[in-house]
């Protein structure tokens, strides 16, 4: 039997009906991220050939919220810029645990962390000083990803091999690869910002296919910039004052200079 300590948020998980916000992206059973300032305004989303593209501000600080619709307990794994939330090492989602989200309710991850208490700030910054690239990985900055894992159900009473239950937990459908949108490289990254807090605890969690997610999840982000230049969304076109009859209706006519 596979079985783990994995992190739930005590603070900022809640298990009521997740407020209405618009996702970046939702995959099977209705699973969805969203990236939220600190004040909770969801930032601007744009589509663009079936990827989504979040549009983020040069020293904006953000969280990455994700929306468990089901009935089932679920165990969320994150990364931003490739690499994994809790650890900091690169994604891998078979080996990295994650935070546990219960039923109906929505988790609020703030930061990369740094211990059970605090956290280091996501916070939008240039590409090279993005905590992937100065980490040696730049080839990842702009993207953040979760695979969602669903719960394993209780075992039966009977007695089972070990070997044959670890193996059956072990099957399942290959999750879905995240492909990059296009080679040019954008002009956000995000920080190892500042230490904040934000508690939890561990708790144990099973998954029901350790290796294999219900589904994965994947966004891209840039500045408004960087997706203008990236053809994603339409540099607005350039509003031009045309004539106008009574510009300043003045009394009497003034002399040309």
């Amino acid at each position: 039997m596979f079985y783990f300590r994995t992190l739930i948020f005590s603070l900022s998980l809640s298990c009521a009906a997740p407020v209405k916000s618009e996702p970046i992206m939702s995959m099977s059973r209705g699973f969805t991220v969203s990236l939220e300032d600190l004040s909770g305004r969801v930032l601007p989303v744009h589509s663009h050939r079936g990827g989504a593209f979040i549009e983020g501000r040069m020293g904006e600080a953000y969280v990455v919220r994700f929306d468990n619709p089901t009935a089932q307990r679920v165990e969320v794994v994150a990364t931003v810029d490739g690499r994994d939330v809790v650890s900091g090492e690169p994604g891998d989602y078979a080996r990295q645990r994650g935070y546990i989200v219960e039923p109906f309710g929505s988790l609020r991850i703030p930061g990369f962390r740094r211990s059970l208490s605090e956290v280091a700030q996501f916070r939008f910054t240039g590409p090279g000083d993005s905590y992937s690239s100065r980490r040696g990985t730049p080839e990842n900055v702009g993207v953040i990803g979760v695979a969602v894992f669903g719960q394993a159900a209780p075992p039966p009473t009977a007695y089972r091999n070990r070997d044959d239950s670890d193996n059956e937990q072990s099957k399942g459908a290959q999750a879905p690869a995240m492909e990059a949108p296009a080679d040019e490289r954008g002009n956000l990254g995000t920080q190892f910002g500042e230490t904040r807090g934000a508690p939890v605890v561990e708790v144990p969690f099973v998954r029901a296919r350790p290796s294999a997610p219900d589904a994965v999840l994947a966004a891209y982000y840039d500045d408004r910039e960087g997706l203008i230049r990236r053809g994603i969304i339409s540099q607005p076109a350039l509003s031009l004052p045309g004539p106008q009859p009574f510009p300043e209706n003045q009394r009497f006519a003034v002399p040309p200079p």
